[in-house]
């Protein structure tokens, strides 16, 4: 709030005069939210220090939340770190770490957005992307990047939505590559990226470093469909007798295409069915819901950005400094800290699901080619309930008897 109210202030006053006015400040936060997002954030911490055995390791891991009700980008709690007395540092807003593969979402509503590839086949949940070993050659020949798979597996050729469900890193670069880098880091930047993001193909799979409030309002614009705002924590600043002199007023803006939105957040919602947050079911988290799950190299930091219709929150598990060999992933680490707040937070309000997008229809493509399925396809080779926005979903039909050609190998400038 502080911090906040110096920047906003900072034209009319010095931070000594706005610490000098006796203002009252009127904040969005709420305590209880705050109380049980700290209990979650230090009984999720504690349980993984005793199960992974942290103290043998000497390591001693840490955890922030960040919620935020989407609806008005009013900043509801913000937790920087599991204990205040023993670590004063503000996680939430000054810590800056990569963010792994809650950066994918960014990467596949940029190619949504853009409807068809080169060759004219839609972009939808079901266009194929190959998932085999791949090597890209960049920067006029003189470096190269190999991305792996979490399991070091290859599945061949998969659905677009199955790549992001699952979070599988080699098609998902291979789809960043084909749409380009700079087309990502606009969409970042509309979603409200300040940063300065990494003009490198490893962007793609989330090397960008970010505070969890920064994350936070990522997601908030996709919780919102392309309508943002500033998150704020203020309010209303009145003077000591109560006399009004600010107030923040919420001015949301479309600042991205809803349709694509739409099918990103649908694909999202598939996480927690058959994605990496499918665990939320066994951890009694029942609501509709949207998120991805990040994990980073050498398991520093994992990461949990999700969303309801109501409420948007991002959790973060991880160390502060140095490497580490636990196993910390987003669903075994910051996922179930997610769980618990959110269950907490909302288990006043009846289950929500999300509306039905008028942008959306759902076809039958023929796995193949990415068209629509001939109906003489065979049954196994037909993707049913396949999520295209309307006005740019495929229009041809064919069953081909074979994959696209398989490329091992890339080349940039």
């Amino acid at each position: 709030v502080k911090a906040q109210l110096n920047k906003k202030l900072s034209l009319r006053l010095s931070e000594q005069e706005i610490s000098s006015q006796g203002f009252k400040v009127y904040t969005t936060l709420d305590l209880y939210l705050n109380k049980i997002a700290q209990e979650a954030v230090n009984t999720g911490v504690e349980k993984l220090n005793k199960n992974l055995n942290t103290v043998a390791a000497n390591i001693s891991l840490q955890g922030a939340l960040a919620s935020v009700d989407h609806t008005k980008g009013y900043i509801r709690t913000l937790i920087g770190g599991k204990d205040y007395q023993k670590s004063n540092f503000n996680r939430t807003l000054n810590m800056k770490r990569q963010i792994g593969s809650t950066f994918k979402p960014v990467v596949y509503l940029t190619a949504l957005n853009q409807g068809f590839n080169e060759s004219g086949i839609a972009y939808g949940s079901g266009f194929p992307l190959e998932d085999a070993p791949w090597k890209l050659t960049y920067d006029k020949a003189r470096q190269q990047w190999s991305p792996k798979n979490y399991d070091n597996k290859h599945l061949s050729w998969i659905p677009l939505q199955k790549a992001l469900v699952e979070s599988i890193n080699i098609p998902t670069a291979r789809l960043g590559i084909e749409i380009g880098l700079d087309k990502i880091i606009a969409t970042a930047k509309q979603l409200g990226i300040k940063t300065e993001l990494p003009l490198y193909p490893s962007l793609i799979l989330g090397v960008a470093e970010l505070s969890p409030v920064e994350l936070l309002q990522v997601y908030s614009t996709l919780a919102n469909r392309g309508v943002k705002d500033e998150l704020t924590v203020i309010r209303a600043i009145t003077y000591p007798n109560g006399k009004g002199y600010a107030r923040f007023v919420y001015v949301p803006k479309q600042v991205y295409d809803p349709a694509p939105i739409d099918l990103v957040n649908k694909i999202l919602e598939n996480v927690f069915v058959n994605g990496t947050a499918s665990s939320a079911k066994s951890l009694g988290f029942h609501r509709p819901a949207a998120g991805k799950t990040g994990t980073t190299s050498e398991n520093r930091d994992s990461w949990f950005a999700g969303f309801t219709p109501e409420l948007t929150t991002v959790t973060w598990v991880g160390i502060d400094k140095g490497k580490s060999k636990l196993k910390l992933t987003g669903a075994n680490a910051a996922l179930p800290i997610w769980v618990k707040f959110m269950n907490q937070a909302l288990n006043h309000l009846p289950e929500t699901p999300f509306p039905v997008s008028e942008n959306l229809i759902e076809l039958k493509i023929d796995r193949h080619s990415g068209n629509l399925a001939h109906p003489d396809c065979p049954e196994t080779q037909i993707l049913s309930e396949a999520y295209y926005i309307r006005g740019l979903e495929p229009i041809d039909y064919s069953c081909e008897t074979e994959w696209p050609i398989s490329i091992a190998e890339t080349e940039l400038e």
